[in-house]
């Protein structure tokens, strides 16, 4: 998770930098009157593709490093899980073309303050103080968005690595603090056979394919049941 957060502040100080640049270079020293904001938006197609080559390689490391512990959980040889052999490369491609929704928040959010700063006529300078001002958020979104990467990309490995064991019954495990949601508390070492959904809707805790409530910043997880 540490990574994850580490490269998601790099990936925001670059956009952050960019999105400067691209306004000094479309708009000069002048007082801005001929742009509308969604004209001096980052390239969303560029940033996406930054954004998926930055966290496919942490999915895969995740993944791998959650597949083998739960195989030492259990007793089984770790260098037998593969996650390349296994259901959850699927979930994780599929999460992949989720990670996208980073850019289209930030972009959403830079036309709206820009669209503000160009009705008023602000120079160049207030509309790139502007852009310093929403990515003051990057250290803690960063983290938000490290936590949550990383549970949901270990998640289906972990489950995928008990399929591949054969374990029947899964327990929802939370952190056990007060930042634990209402909804897992009262989860709190419930029992279901592997595969049936909780009662929130997710088939185990950072499930990917689960509603955005129950997986945004989740800390829980999957403990399996051996009757």
């Amino acid at each position: 998770m540490g990574k994850f957060k580490g490269k998601m502040e790099k990936f925001f100080s670059w956009q952050q930098e960019l999105q400067i640049k691209l306004l000094e270079e479309k708009l000069g020293k002048s007082l801005v009157r001929e742009y509308v904001a969604e004209d001096l938006l980052f390239n969303l197609e560029e940033a996406n593709e930054i954004l998926k080559k930055l966290a496919w390689p942490m999915y895969l490391t995740i993944g791998t490093e959650a597949g083998k512990a739960l195989f030492v959980e259990i007793g089984a040889d770790p260098a037998n899980f593969v996650l390349t052999d296994t259901a959850a490369m699927q979930v994780l491609k599929d999460k992949l073309i989720k990670v996208t929704r980073i850019n289209d928040y930030t972009r959403e959010k830079l036309r709206e303050t820009l669209l503000e700063g160009l009705a008023k006529t602000e120079t160049v300078v207030e509309l790139q103080q502007r852009v310093k001002d929403l990515f003051g958020f990057s250290e803690a979104r960063s983290l938000n968005i490290a936590r949550t990467e990383t549970g949901q990309s270990a998640a289906p490995a972990r489950d995928a690595a008990m399929a591949e064991l054969g374990v029947e019954k899964i327990k929802w495990w939370t952190a056990g603090d007060t930042a634990v949601r209402e909804t897992h508390q009262f989860m709190e070492g419930m029992v279901v056979p592997r595969g049936m959904p909780f009662p929130n809707g997710c088939l185990y805790p950072c499930d990917p394919g689960g509603p955005a409530e129950q997986i945004i910043n989740c800390r829980c997880v999957a403990v399996p049941v051996i009757d």
